[in-house]
């Protein structure tokens, strides 16, 4: 399977950490065969999902961590978007039956903690509040962090990206490649190649590897530093409030062909 040519603006920020892209240079190559076969969503079917407007109630997990520090507690982050009128609309209790509260008297927060951490790779319990009768609980599964490797920090063709294996992750991985002309350290390749280049696929959670090609490395500028990015998501709509859950890992090569 080939990385899909992407030419977007795509990024998934620690901030607000879901994935989103402008309108312009919006060419797309889909070619998406094999993921029917595996009922996977498309990298498209993710980039609009995740790029949905966050409404009042709704909450987000995150994981932006980076392959040289895969289990950093820090990198975890949780934040929550209360209505002024309505206040807490979810009530979110992890595997060992604790309650998760990122809010700080009833406002919008984002909030980071060590336990966050335990998140990841379980169950995770939700129910509608703020109601005379309250919802019935239900789950999700919240994917494993990602644990992200690469053979060697020279990108060429028969490279290797590997990461954990999730079993229970029936959402398939994401694995997008991102030049940015700012990022660089040679000014003429820069000034030479200005636009932001994105290029991904999504892939069943049972392999654990991609193995770069030559066709993956063309769209990119020779000699240029690229971002290399796995990510798992999970998603669930609560009324009209989401809960998206996202973990990432990402690391740098240098593109050689």
């Amino acid at each position: 399977m080939k990385l899909k040519n992407i030419q977007k603006y795509f990024y998934i920020g620690m901030a607000i950490f879901i994935m989103s892209c402008s309108q312009d240079k919006s060419d797309i190559e889909l070619g998406s065969e094999e993921l029917k076969e595996t009922n996977l969503k498309s990298f498209v079917d993710y980039l609009q999902i995740y790029s949905q407007p966050t409404e009042f109630g709704s909450i987000l997990i995150q994981s932006n961590g980076i392959a040289s520090r895969p289990d950093d507690p820090s990198s975890v982050v949780i934040s929550e978007k209360i209505s002024p009128e309505k206040g807490k609309t979810i009530q979110l209790i992890d595997a060992k039956r604790n309650e998760i509260n990122p809010s700080q008297n009833g406002k919008s927060t984002v909030s980071s903690k060590s336990e966050y951490v335990n998140i990841f790779g379980n169950d995770l319990s939700y129910r509608a509040v703020g109601r005379t009768n309250k919802s019935s609980t239900q789950s999700m599964y919240v994917p494993q962090l990602i644990n992200l490797e690469l053979s060697s920090e020279v990108g060429r063709a028969g490279s290797v990206v590997s990461w954990n294996v999730d079993q229970s992750n029936n959402e398939g991985v994401v694995l997008y490649a991102t030049y940015h002309p700012l990022h660089q350290a040679d000014l003429m390749l820069a000034e030479q190649n200005q636009d932001r280049i994105v290029r991904g696929i999504v892939l069943p959670d049972n392999q654990g590897s991609y193995t770069i090609t030559t066709e993956d490395l063309e769209r990119f500028p020779n000699n240029s530093y690229v971002e290399i990015t796995v990510a798992r998501a999970a998603t669930t709509t609560v009324d009209k409030s989401t809960i998206k859950a996202v973990t990432k890992s990402s690391t740098s090569i240098q593109v050689q062909r």
